[in-house]
Order: structure tokens, then sequence, then C-alpha cells
């Protein structure tokens, strides 16, 4: 029932983000889906930064969503910096323990000469433990991934991901993942 009820608030946020999105951003693999709604701030009076809501599940019946707030800085044409917060509320099954978090973060974003524009993107993100909650003491997430920007309103990428959370009740770190994906981003 715990698990329905985190299930129902997490769509029931996805909502209103939906509504003003500027990108819907889907990841896999065969044991782990990532699914990501951004949208510009600017309507909210913050400028240079975009909102997302995700969701994370995968087949241990781990359930995570996030929060996330990131302005990004193009510096040159082949360079992106982002820096940001995020946050995480979950379910783990296995553990069956609760974990969430407050992290600090961010990406990289460099250009790769291609005749379809490439991007190498690498990100992360930490919360440590005066910023973790639940049975959670930190939470550790980063990806690397090859994004092809097939045009200006969809991108297809390949990558890898870890997530990690250190658990009060664990001797070692709990792996939510710890795989290659693949995914695709629309724009809107």
């Amino acid at each position: 029932m715990r698990r329905l009820l985190f299930a129902f608030v997490l769509a029931a946020s996805l909502v209103p983000v939906a509504a003003h999105a500027r990108s819907l951003e889907l990841s896999l693999n065969d044991d782990v889906a990532q699914f990501l709604v951004t949208t510009q701030t600017r309507p909210f009076g913050v400028h240079n930064a975009e909102f997302g809501v995700g969701v994370l599940f995968n087949d241990d019946d781990d359930l995570i969503g996030s929060l996330r707030l990131m302005s990004t800085n193009r510096v040159s044409p082949s360079l992106r910096l982002g820096v940001g917060l995020q946050g995480y509320l979950g379910d783990l099954d296995r553990p069956d323990e609760t974990m969430g978090g407050s992290a600090v973060g961010g990406n990289v974003g460099i250009g790769l000469a291609a005749q379809v524009p490439l991007f190498l993107v690498l990100e992360g993100w930490v919360a440590p433990g005066v910023l973790s909650f639940g049975d959670t003491d930190k939470i550790k997430e980063w990806s690397a991934r090859v994004e092809a920007h097939i045009s200006p309103h969809a991108a297809f990428f390949v990558g890898y991901r870890q997530l990690k959370v250190d658990l009060e009740t664990l001797s070692r770190d709990y792996e939510v993942d710890d795989s290659a994906f693949i995914g695709v981003r629309l724009g809107f």
C-alpha cells in the first residue's frame, strides 16, 4: 500500500510539470527505466534554469522519485556546463528501507565533431550524510553518455549510470543501478 501511495503522489506531481513540459526523456535497459520531464523555470520567475521531475524504477521493485533544479551555461558551441540541486525520495524493496536526500551536482557536455551533432555528457550527484534522511547515510549517482542530436527537438543516447545508496542498516552500498542504458529525449 505504501508503494502504491508513493507512486500516486509522484504521478500527481508530474501532471503540472507535464502541462508545461519542455522535454520528455526516457532511458532504459532490461532492468531499469527512468522518466524525466523538464520545463523552463521562467514562468515561475527564475531565469536561465530548468526544473525536472523524474521517476526511476527497477526489476527489484525499487521506486525513486527525483526533483531537479539546474542552471546550464553554453560556454561555447561545443561546451555546456550545468550545476544544480536534486532531491531524491524513494522506497527500496529488498532491504525494505526508505531513502531520501538533497544532492548537489551538475554536468558537462562536450561537443564532438561529427556530421550529426554528438555530445559526450558526464553527470554526477552527491547527497552527503548531512543532507540525507530516512534510512540513508549518503546517495551517489554518476552517468556518462553519448548523445546524438537527430533534430532540434530529438536526441538519442547510449550511456552508463551508477546509483548507489549508503544505508544505515547495510555494511555496503546498495546498488539501485549499475548498468548501461539507451534512451531518447523529445523536446517541445
